[in-house]
């Protein structure tokens, strides 16, 4: 719409800093991205999320800023006093009045006018002080209002939140009083058809509630509790009353944000006010979602998983009836396996992330729905067969790249390479333009270099130097992306052996880095601006530039959750510069900021900065202080965190030295519940039982457990089998080897199982048994016809018509049906195949062109049998006159039980119905029934 306008329109937005904890969000997710189509004005007062970080001014990163402080503003003052006190007011009087802001302003004359004692000496805060103290009830209640959402509390909500944190009991003439003395600093507004009521200006919110400034330690404001239990205790007695939950109203609105805006207790108030009610399950959903991502914004990701896990499986169990809860399930399971992701759950981190990418294709093709829960094999299978179609739904592509960018690099962290690169390739594929385009194309880029496609990655770094320089000509917050681009394309540069070229690149990365650093208070990105410029640097060789941004960059991360990282890279930039000693120092920081909390799932960070410290502490012959930090970091971490940092320490050790059997023994007593920890161990400590049995050493275990002498070959066959990309290439392998069915390869089996998650282990193990019992093709036959329907599923119309032309017998099979049912419009078009094949081929016609729907629906309503009718309408939703018609099919079957249309609707019925009437004339009853009704 807008690109069909003459001039981009004007939007708007006032009071920002007003959503108080939202306003970052909202500048970031929507005003920032809004600028690229419109103008956008915004008014707001300079806040910060974190003391000492970003301002919400830098976050907006706008083209140009008036600051209203510093225009002089007195004489508007001045002729605003006059205008309200008059000219016989002593000039001294207004003197004063005109040098002060002018909401001081507003309010000293107000008290003039009112009592004629205010006091001109006084500051804003002190002259509403002044206000507050004519009613003693005014404080706790104006403060409650402080708490609300939308256009602000309705009476009953007001006085529950003011009680709840005052510890008093309020009535309603203390809400009169404070109404009428005080009338001017609240707003009374309408929502709901129900009287709301809020302060007038932040200026005195933030006085009666200083801005609360969350932290890794305090998430939650203090007193969110509070107000989310008092409005959840106000619900249960509504609803104890008979009162609907979803009764418009603020509670209705608001009640789960208020929840999932505080503590576990409050959300646990939700939990158990649904049982009273399932329609407030998406309220739980919602209210999780929310707090998850408090909690992992705040360094608290661990936390976040088990309310993300419950979001995910409401909003599962929601979308095949509440469909605008599906684009909630997407969002949930892209940050769920975000999340497995940086606790190193990998394995975990699979299916979620997969399946929000099916959640996002399913919103691009507008198809429908189901609750199942597919295992990987099938969600990869679906990333990998469906692709997005001209004229799909636009609002989520760019929703959709990002999640294949996100499942591109989880497959490539997992050496999963071909299929991160196909991902990568999809996500480009996928947008067009702008940010996501760019993100994508560095993903594919990264790819490439890991595939050793070197002249692509070079090509595709390229690319995205362009598209990030295009951007951030109107957006600065793109420089520190340009920079990293950049530096991705000198790494590809030198990889080419093209010298100059890296030379070249890494200067004009230095430069623009220098440009964001003229940008406010960018720490972020300039910290990650400032870290890959002296990878930069240190790939061509220019030593002394690479230490002075390794510097930079350690500075700058202070805090930050790359902080770790960044001192790591400085340690490494020092040994290069000869700098041993100093390279140590910083090393043993480096580790200790691991060991903080919120940084203590950085494995990678920690493990390697250990290993630099090792060859740091060699060359200065002080092995004792990398054991002393060794020690330090087995004291504070257990479980599979310990499996995994003592396995990379066995890993990275020669093989053949005796400490590592001891390493691995520690490791294993540690690996707990975790499947990857337990994989990972097992595989370092047959490479090194291989060096022992090749040396003709004996292992220096009391034991020889079956894993570490499983026969290598049949264990690299097992996993082929188990990693296999698809249902056939599984069963090939299977049928290949006979031997895997054998109760002698069932050590391999269950080792090659450990690189799965416990759901998928399982569910390929039963394949397995199955296959042991019955054969493999019977085994192997319903999840061949599972995948079958996903395909049919996820076809275009074209290829739908292909595979009912080749494997129609196949699509028809109960199996096939039984996958499908909770698809209604899938389910109608195969019963339709079965039952009424011409029937089916004028309404795959009309999925192919949409605007024949209407005109196939007419002639199928006197010339298709009644059920077939209902099927093709089915099959064709959500078509607009979809009732209708299925109303159409019910008369001519001659059922009397007819839905139907709200009064508004009516007209538009009858007016189809005069098409349908001269090949039916059953449809005048119809008609007539439709004409009384109105």
């Amino acid at each position: 719409m807008v690109s069909g306008l003459a001039q981009p329109p004007v939007l708007v937005v006032d009071g920002l800093d007003e959503a108080r904890g939202e306003s970052f969000s909202i500048a970031t997710s929507l005003l920032t991205k809004l600028a690229d189509h419109a103008v956008v004005i915004v008014s707001t007062r300079q806040v910060h999320r974190v003391v000492g970080r970003a301002p919400l001014l830098t976050e907006l990163s706008p083209m140009e800023v008036l600051d209203l402080d510093d225009g002089g503003s007195e004489a508007d003052v001045r002729d605003y006093v006059v205008a309200r006190l008059g000219t016989t007011v002593p000039q001294s009087t207004v003197d004063e009045l005109a040098g002060l802001p002018f909401l001081t302003a507003w309010m000293i004359t107000d008290q003039l006018l009112s009592d004629g004692g205010a006091d001109l000496k006084l500051s804003l805060d002190a002259a509403f002080d002044r206000e507050l103290a004519k009613v003693p009830a005014a404080r706790p209640l104006l403060t409650a209002l402080t708490w609300s959402y939308g256009a602000g509390f309705p009476e009953e909500e007001w006085r529950a939140v003011a009680e709840a944190l005052s510890g008093e009991r309020f009535s309603r003439d203390d809400i009169t009083a404070v109404l009428t003395e005080l009338g001017r600093h609240i707003v009374q507004d309408g929502e709901e058809g129900t009287a709301v009521f809020k302060l007038t200006h932040q200026t005195f919110a933030d006085h009666l509630r200083p801005q609360f400034s969350p932290s890794r330690d305090t998430v939650f404001a203090p007193g969110a509790e509070k107000v989310a239990c008092a409005l959840i205790g106000l619900y249960r007695q509504r609803l104890e009353a008979g009162v609907p939950p979803d009764v418009p109203g603020y509670l209705w609105k608001y009640a789960w944000r208020h929840c999932g805006h505080a503590s576990a207790e409050a959300l646990d108030a939700l939990r158990a006010l649904a049982t009273m009610n399932r329609m407030l399950l998406p309220d739980i959903a919602l209210a999780a979602t929310t707090a998850a991502n408090e909690l992992a914004h705040w360094g608290r990701g661990d936390e976040a998983i088990e309310p993300l896990e419950e979001a995910a499986s409401h909003f599962r169990a929601l979308v095949p009836t509440l469909r605008m809860y599906l684009a909630d399930l997407a969002f949930v399971l892209n940050r769920l396996g975000l999340r497995y992701r940086e606790a190193g759950r990998l394995q975990h981190a699979v299916a979620p992330a997969e399946e929000a990418v099916v959640r996002y294709r399913e919103l691009v093709a507008r198809t429908p729905t189901t609750a199942e829960t597919l295992t990987h094999k099938r969600l990869a299978q679906r990333i990998a067969k469906t692709t997005t179609q001209p004229g799909e739904n636009q609002t989520y592509v760019a929703h959709l790249s990002g999640a294949l960018v996100d499942l591109s690099g989880l497959y490539a962290m997992l050496g999963r390479r071909h299929e991160a690169l196909s991902t990568a390739r999809d996500a480009v594929a996928a947008v067009d333009t702008d940010a996501p385009l760019a993100r994508a194309m560095m993903c594919l880029a990264t790819r490439c270099n890991e595939t050793g496609r070197r002249y692509e990655a070079m090509h595709r770094s390229k690319q995205a130097v362009e598209l990030y320089y295009a951007l951030a000509q109107t957006n600065p917050l793109y420089l520190a992306d340009l920079v990293t681009a950049l530096v991705e394309l000198s790494r590809d540069f030198l990889s080419l052996g093209r010298l100059s070229d890296t030379d070249r690149t890494t200067q004009q990365a230095a430069e623009i880095n220098g440009t964001l650093g003229r940008h406010a208070a960018f720490e972020p990105q300039l910290a990650d601006a400032a870290l890959a410029l002296s990878v930069a640097y240190s790939m061509v060789g220019r030593t002394e530039e690479a230490l002075n941004s390794a510097r930079k960059a350690a500075e700058l991360a202070e805090g930050l959750r790359i902080h770790g990282q960044a001192l790591h890279n400085l340690m490494r930039r020092q040994r290069d510069a000869e700098k041993p000693r100093e390279a140590m120092v910083t090393g043993l920081r480096t580790i200790e900021v691991c060991l903080l909390p919120g940084h203590e799932h950085r494995l990678s960070t920690l493990a390697a900065a250990l290993f630099t410290l090792d060859t740091v502490c060699a060359r200065l012959g002080q092995p004792e202080i990398v054991e002393e930090a060794w020690d330090r970091v087995v004291e504070r971490f257990t479980g599979p965190h310990l499996a995994t940092l003592l396995m990379l320490r066995a890993a990275a050790t020669t093989a053949g030295d005796p400490a590592v059997a001891k390493w691995l023994c520690q490791a294993l007593t540690h690996v707990g519940q975790s499947r990857q920890a337990r994989h990972d161990v097992h595989d370092i400590a047959r490479r090194h039982h291989d060096f022992y049995r090749a040396s003709g050493r004996p292992w220096p275990w009391d034991s020889t457990p079956d894993w570490l002498t499983v026969d290598r070959g049949l264990l690299r066959t097992a996993r082929r089998w188990v990693f296999a990309r698809s249902y056939v290439e599984e069963r090939a392998v299977l049928l290949a080897h006979p031997e895997l069915l054998s109760a002698d390869a069932d050590v391999a089996v269950t080792e090659a199982l450990y690189g799965t998650s416990l759901i998928e282990a399982q569910v390929i193990q039963s394949r397995r048994t199955t296959a042991q019992a019955q054969g493999v093709e019977l085994a192997y036959r319903p999840w061949l016809l599972a995948s079958l329907a996903d395909e049919f599923v996820d076809a275009t119309p074209a290829r739908r018509r292909e595979l009912l032309a080749v494997r129609r017998g196949e699509l028809l099979d109960k199996e096939v049906l039984r996958t499908v049912r909770d698809n209604r419009p899938v389910h109608a078009l195969l019963l339709l195949a079965d039952s009424d094949t011409d029937v089916l081929d004028l309404v795959l016609d009309a999925l192919e062109n949409p605007p024949r729907a209407t005109e196939v629906l007419r002639g199928l309503a006197s010339g298709a049998s009644p059920q077939a009718l209902t099927q093709a309408v089915v099959a064709l939703e959500p078509h607009p006159l979809a009732a209708l018609y299925k109303v159409v099919a019910r008369v001519r079957a001659g059922d009397e039980r007819l839905a139907l249309p709200v009064a508004e609707r009516r007209l538009g019925w009858i007016h189809e119905l005069t098409y349908l009437v001269p090949a039916n004339l059953k449809l005048l009853t119809l008609i007539r029934k439709l004409a009384e009704e109105s």
